[in-house]
Order: C-alpha cells, then sequence, then structure tokens
C-alpha cells in the first residue's frame, strides 16, 4: 500500500490541477500509514473524513466553492490538439 500512496502522492497536485482527494472510513492501520507517508499534511486534514455522509458533504462544500478548472488543467487543454 505504502507504493500506491507514494505514487498518489507524486502524481497529486492540490490547487494545480483542479481536483480534490477525499479519502473517508480508512481502518487504524492504513490511517497510520498514510500519516507516516505525510499523505494528511499533503492533502489536507479535512479532506479525510471518518465516514461516506461527511465525505459528501465536504464534496458539496467543494462542489460549491468551484469556480471554473484549475490553472494546470486549462493549460493543458490549451495544449491538446483538437
Amino acid at each position: 500500500m505504502l507504493s500506491f500512496v507514494s505514487r498518489l502522492i507524486a502524481s497529486y497536485s492540490p490547487g494545480k490541477s483542479g481536483r480534490t482527494l477525499l479519502l473517508c472510513g480508512a481502518r487504524h492501520q492504513p490511517a497510520k500509514m498514510l500519516q507516516r507517508a505525510d499523505f494528511i499534511d499533503h492533502i489536507g486534514e479535512h479532506n479525510i473524513l471518518p465516514h461516506a455522509e461527511a465525505a459528501l458533504q465536504r464534496a458539496r462544500e467543494i462542489q460549491a466553492g468551484f469556480t471554473g478548472l484549475g490553472e494546470e488543467v486549462a493549460q493543458d487543454l490549451c495544449k491538446a490538439p483538437l
């Protein structure tokens, strides 16, 4: 699991990609592994939630504040051939 977490951290760029990663219901052992991998610091403690209902509420909050594509995504779309 640690290699998966490491790859996820490497590919995830919060704020730049226009994406938000939410995790919910992490059991004790995986949660400790995420802390050791500094994953929580990377995605934000507010995006790790205890259960699905809390994750859905957080998703609603994110959607309410959505103003469009992230800068990185917008730049990639400009470079893509039509």
